[in-house]
């Protein structure tokens, strides 16, 4: 078993609508937000989904949510879900996540070997053939800031620490 600590920026733009026609724009709190919007969608550089990834967030409480994500890096690809914890605040909100991410090859040639994150996990024979396949548990804590008010109510950036610890490895 191997694990990886993320010391990394995560940054995200993400994007909310309303679940209802209202004209509110104004919130006080994130988990009004929440109650309001309950999908978001986003983008995401680094982290467990990759070099880069897809994010659709499902707002099940005021304070939990459910993540999905894709994503892709220089000879794989990724799938994450997780779970989100989100804390009481106005602009600024800290939250903890954990879940599960599969990394596999993505079919290419490319040098996953060149890969910071991936020559910690693979083994020699792997990085060679650049046949493999990677569960992963995710966590994470982070901060994210998010619109309130105004045209862009509902967008948000978000900075994440996290980590990863391989469970299996396969091929």
């Amino acid at each position: 078993m191997k694990w990886t600590m993320l010391l990394l920026l995560v940054t995200s733009f993400a994007w909310s609508q309303e679940q209802n026609s209202t004209n509110t724009t104004d919130y006080n709190s994130n988990y009004k937000l929440r109650q309001d919007r309950k999908v978001g969608a986003g983008l995401s550089v680094g982290g467990a989904l990759g070099a880069a990834g897809a994010i659709v967030e499902l707002n099940i409480e005021d304070e939990n949510s459910a993540l999905a994500g894709f994503g892709a890096g220089s000879g794989y690809q990724t799938v994450d879900l997780a779970w989100k914890r989100s804390f009481e605040g106005e602009y600024f909100t800290p939250y903890t996540t954990a879940g599960y991410a599969h990394w596999w090859n993505s079919g290419t040639h490319s040098d996953v070997g060149r890969s910071s994150l991936l020559k910690n996990f693979l083994t020699d024979k792997q990085k060679e053939t650049n046949e493999f396949g990677l569960d992963l548990i995710t966590a994470s804590i982070g901060m994210q800031f998010n619109q309130l008010s105004g045209d862009f109510a509902g967008s948000s950036f978000f900075i994440d620490f996290g980590g990863l610890l391989s469970v299996g490895n396969t091929k």
